[in-house]
């Protein structure tokens, strides 16, 4: 059994608030890594790949939103 899932206006903005911060965090902490001449935390790359993430996300959220595209989000 399927059910259908429901529009969260919380899930849409938390998740386009993260596309605005997670590069400003990836950035920083490069700039950290610099400073402390830290190669591991210069390696780290998932803080930017946690905003591709939301940006994918919010595409299948926007998706279902306008279009009833249940399927959008998981593909």
């Amino acid at each position: 059994r399927r059910e259908v899932p429901e529009l969260t206006r919380v899930g849409l903005l938390l998740t386009a608030c993260s596309i605005v911060v997670m590069p400003l965090l990836a950035r920083a902490k490069r700039r950290v890594a610099g400073a402390l001449a830290s190669g591991a935390l210069a390696a780290s790359d998932e803080t930017q790949l946690c905003a591709y993430l939301s940006a994918i996300v919010l595409a299948g959220l926007a998706l279902n939103a306008l279009f009833g595209w249940w399927w959008a989000d998981p593909v």
